[in-house]
């Protein structure tokens, strides 16, 4: 019942969803051999820019960063891409007023950072990865790295969903990062095989997400700067059901959805100025519109432990429990499932949820 649901909701999505998608078209070259993220080759590149909203689903057991990030705002970030007969490459830059490198042996600071996660290209749109980490049935392929000391520390993991994330230790590096700081101004690049034991991006479209750490306002982990998942378009296909699942955009009545989630949400979910709700008693809804697709948010009402999403600290609020484990292991949401609501009921409120993201910095 519930996947029939979420396919008739999305159908009423895709018929709604804006024409101009977010999708990343990628530049063939002859080699990216010796690519740095000052190469002139990026350049013949076509730019996409991608918005960066606060990722506010779990609020952060640090003061003094939540006030540093109070009110902060979207940021756009330019990203080109490039590839070869054997490696893709992604160039992301992105203001910033500081440089920020973690020191060693000290921790009370924290870096500059980027990452670019990858969700299996042959996933069902519907059903694309929690971003982030991943979910359960749902690996996603992580590259992260921070500025440390005097030099870069990078690392790659495999996720699939809560406390699931596992570094992958090769013997040689299989993968290159770069950052480079001039100006006020971060550009970073990402050069990764096609192929390789994780992920085959050797397809028509990429499901790709992204996200940026500031060190200055002391954000890591769950605080940071994300994207939602964006399409790279690798060989001129015109395969365009992902890039629409991704943009859609729910036909529902936002103002109905606002009262609606007023009604059956505001009691666990905090969202804008709504604070009825104890603090960590369920995920901050503030900026869910920034980067969650409309398919993951009617999943997220109809069958909410399709995805547990990740941070809760049960050792710290053991009272505000968001899931429990049955006898199979298998994580069970507190949240009941609002699939008694009706088709309109629930695109009213996936209508006003994806206006729920903050503006953009100018």
């Amino acid at each position: 019942m519930k996947k029939v649901i979420l396919k008739t909701l999305f159908f009423l999505f895709f018929i709604s969803c804006i024409s101009q998608s977010s999708v990343i078209v990628a530049k063939k070259t002859d080699s990216l051999k010796n690519i740095t993220p000052v190469s002139k080759e990026w350049m013949t590149a076509k730019v996409t820019h991608v918005i960066f909203y606060p990722q506010t689903t779990v609020v952060s057991a640090d003061k003094k960063a939540n006030e540093l990030n109070v009110g902060q705002k979207a940021k756009k970030v330019s990203i080109r891409t490039l590839y070869d007969d054997k490696q893709i490459a992604f160039l992301l830059e992105w203001s910033d007023n500081s440089k920020s490198v973690q020191k060693q042996n000290e921790t009370d600071s924290y870096s500059d950072g980027f990452a670019v996660e990858f969700a299996d290209p042959k996933i069902d749109p519907l059903k694309l990865p929690y971003i982030g980490m991943g979910s359960e049935g749902r690996q996603v392929e992580i590259f992260f790295q921070k500025a440390h000391k005097n030099s870069f520390e990078s690392e790659v993991s495999i996720s699939e969903g809560y406390a699931t994330m596992l570094p992958i230790k090769e013997k040689k590096p299989f993968a290159q990062m770069k950052m480079e700081y001039t100006n006020g101004t971060w550009k970073a690049t990402l050069i990764r095989p096609i192929k390789d034991l994780y992920t085959c991006l050797d397809t028509e479209n990429i499901p790709v997400a992204f996200a940026i750490w500031d060190g200055e306002k002391l954000q890591r982990d769950g605080l940071k700067l994300l994207s939602s998942w964006v399409v790279v378009d690798i060989y001129g296909s015109k395969n365009t059901t992902l890039s629409k699942v991704i943009d859609a955009k729910s036909s529902g009545d936002a103002a109905v959805g606002k009262t609606l989630v007023r009604q059956n949400c505001a009691v666990c979910h905090r969202y804008e100025d709504i604070e009825d709700a104890p603090l960590y008693m369920a995920p901050d809804l503030s900026n869910i519109g920034g980067y969650a697709t409309a398919a993951y948010l009617t999943e997220s009402i109809v069958d909410p432990s399709a995805v547990i999403v990740a941070g809760y600290n049960k050792n710290a609020h053991k009272n505000l429990q968001w899931f429990t484990i049955d006898k199979n292991d298998t994580k069970i949401s507190v949240m009941p499932s609002f699939s008694h609501l009706s088709n309109k009921e629930i695109l009213d409120i996936v209508a006003f949820l994806q206006t729920l993201k903050a503006e953009v910095e100018k």
